[in-house]
């Protein structure tokens, strides 16, 4: 009835509230080593590891920390003022109501690489608790997205947090209702002492089957089975989460979600729009291309090396030495077209591609590349007849040491369409060949 923390984790542990990381974590091996259940015979170390192993979980993580902290010294506050059977007051207005509880907002600050997330508990009555939430959802909406990367992360958990009312944590605020529930009963105000007591029934049965017989059970004493106690306490309330502090919240989120969607769809139209001066350079361009216009393309009658085309395929030119170290093969099939290429391996594994290999492959014909060293290449060709440019995506060879020797790459690329094919062409510009 004090509205003590259930478990206070320091005291599971033996450790005082400034205990460093390494304390805790050296405070729970002790206390593993004492109580596991596989080592201790005491009918009493199940529950004592179990209550070990749950204040570690809660006191090394520094957020579960900083919230337990807060329940704790707000919990601590009340026990002093226990044996004063007074209603509990709302710690922002002071007054006093039938149905306060204890409430944690979270606010986030950051900036640049630091975010601080802190949480603020408190108890209130509805209407506090309300704006104490709008005022922490404002100032997270103002300084807690700008720092990377856990500033949104942490901004956008604050905010839905304190949309749905903030965290109110079920089994303190059980006690807070049944020491409100006294308090009224002491000053012969069963009509409210009853609403405080459905709030407590409410809490409970969020907490288990269990914790909600057992409020009940201690209800019963002080009202005679009112049949009003059989009710769950879900009686429409201001702490509803449709009030008009939530709603400020959702219509903030709203205008904001509004505005960036406004300023993204202007800063796209201002691209869609060309400025003046890029219109009037645009038809400067325009007109410069119909003065100068592209020759007509003109099979060339001889090889780039000014050697008459070959009747068959095979290389022209000499090939890159550093290329013709590896094992692998590269087959270029051109058999379903009727157009003769001049065909060009790029390699891709210096800063700027270079053409290691130059070929030509007339129509219906193919061409294999052999020991083309490991590494990253793509191929490059031009259609002879109609001077098209195109070349493939790029492709891995390589080579690795088995226990019968060494695998390495055998690669076919077709100059044509293949169904299922995974593989696509693009069209290049003559710079590029």
């Amino acid at each position: 009835m004090k509205g003590e923390v259930a478990d206070d984790h320091y005291a599971s542990l033996g450790l005082a509230k400034s205990a460093s990381l390494d304390e805790i974590k050296a405070a729970f091996r002790r206390a593993a080593k004492e109580h596991h259940p596989d080592v201790s015979g005491d009918l009493g170390s199940v529950d004592k590891f179990q209550r070990a192993s749950e204040a570690y979980r809660v006191l090394s993580d520094a957020g579960l920390r900083r919230d337990f902290d807060a329940l704790r010294e707000n919990a601590q506050a009340r026990e002093k003022s226990s044996n004063d059977l007074s209603p509990l007051r709302c710690e922002c207005c002071a007054s006093i109501c039938a149905k306060p509880r204890l409430v944690i907002h979270l606010q986030v600050t950051s900036f640049l690489v630091l975010t601080r997330r802190t949480p603020k508990a408190a108890i209130y009555c509805s209407d506090c608790a309300g704006s104490k939430s709008l005022r922490a959802s404002v100032m997270t909406w103002l300084f807690g997205w700008w720092a990377f990367p856990w500033g949104p992360v942490y901004s956008l958990n604050a905010l839905f947090v304190n949309a749905k009312g903030g965290r109110q944590p079920p089994e303190i605020n059980v006690s807070v209702s049944l020491r409100q529930t006294l308090a009224f009963l002491a000053m012969q105000r069963k009509d409210l002492a009853r609403t405080a007591a459905l709030q407590a029934i409410w809490f409970a049965r969020k907490i288990g089957p269990e914790r909600e017989e057992k409020t009940r059970s201690d209800l019963r004493a002080f009202f005679d089975d009112d049949p009003l106690l059989r009710q769950d306490g879900r009686r429409s309330d201001q702490w509803g989460f449709w009030n008009k502090f939530s709603m400020g919240q959702a219509a903030i989120g709203l205008m904001i979600a509004v505005t960036l969607a406004a300023t993204v769809e202007g800063m796209l139209s201002d691209r869609r729009t060309p400025s003046p001066s890029r219109a009037a350079s645009a038809v400067q361009t325009a007109n410069a291309g119909q003065v100068t216009r592209k020759p007509a393309y003109v099979r060339p009658s001889t090889t780039p090396d000014g050697e008459p085309w070959p009747t068959t395929a095979g290389y022209l030119g000499s090939a890159d030495a550093a290329s013709q170290r590896g094992l692998s093969n590269v087959t270029v099939d051109n058999t379903r077209n009727s157009s003769d290429v001049l065909v060009k391996l790029f390699s891709l594994n210096a800063f700027e591609p270079s053409a290691v290999r130059t070929f030509y492959i007339p129509g219906h014909q193919r061409f294999t590349i052999a020991n083309v060293t490991m590494g990253q290449y793509e191929i490059r060709y031009r259609d002879l007849d109609s001077g098209g440019l195109s070349k493939t995506e790029p492709f891995r060879l390589e080579e690795r040491l088995v226990p019968n020797g060494r695998e390495f790459s055998n690669v076919t690329m077709t100059l044509y369409k293949v169904q299922n094919g995974n593989m696509r062409t693009v069209s290049i510009q003559d710079s590029d060949f």
